[in-house]
């Protein structure tokens, strides 16, 4: 791989919080001011506290700031008529159904995902983010087990739900964020 993916926890160990600081706040991104404001503010505090891992990803020649994600096990609830058919089966192994008839338990979850947009010509992709993403979670799940992840994209943004399913990632329902930004959820096996 070109890529050089870095945990954000083993970046603060190493070097001064100031030189990390510098390197996240170089990053933009005009899609979703959520992203730039995840990175700055909370995911250097979510990696220590253990609550969710962010990695950098850096080009190995010339150490630019490709992108990042953020990756993180959550419980989740969805209702079971919203599970896709060939999931049925293989889902009950990991959530169990609740007298509510919800899929209920814990699951990986892609918190965050986007390229840095303050690079001109950033050869990253999204499908290369999500190809290291689901790499470490296929660590983890040899590790601690698991079969199941998702990520909630923002409602109204068709081309990034196209890009989701094109890697594998099915539609389940939708989800209310606190702030009342509709969010949905889509779910893949790993």
């Amino acid at each position: 791989m070109k890529y050089l993916s870095v945990n954000i926890l083993d970046l603060l160990e190493e070097a001064k919080k100031g030189d990390v600081n510098n390197v996240i706040s170089s990053f933009a991104c005009p899609l979703n001011d959520e992203i730039v404001y995840f990175l700055n503010k909370n995911a250097s505090i979510f990696a220590q506290k253990k609550i969710a891992m962010t990695y950098l990803i850096f080009d190995k020649t010339t150490f630019d700031f490709l992108g990042y994600y953020t990756l993180t096990n959550k419980s989740i609830s969805i209702k079971h008529d919203a599970i896709p058919k060939k999931y049925i089966g293989s889902i009950e192994r990991y959530l169990k159904l609740d007298n509510e008839l919800n899929y209920v338990g814990p699951c990986y979850l892609i918190a965050q995902l986007s390229k840095n947009y303050a690079i001109k010509s950033n050869p990253i992709t999204g499908a290369e983010l999500l190809d290291d993403a689901i790499s470490h979670l296929k660590d983890a799940q040899h590790l601690v087990g698991g079969g199941f992840v998702y990520l909630e994209c923002e409602e109204g943004k068709p081309a990034l739900v196209k890009t989701y399913e094109k890697y594998g990632f099915v539609y389940t329902d939708n989800r209310k964020s606190d702030d009342g930004i509709n969010y949905k959820r889509m779910l893949k096996k790993i």
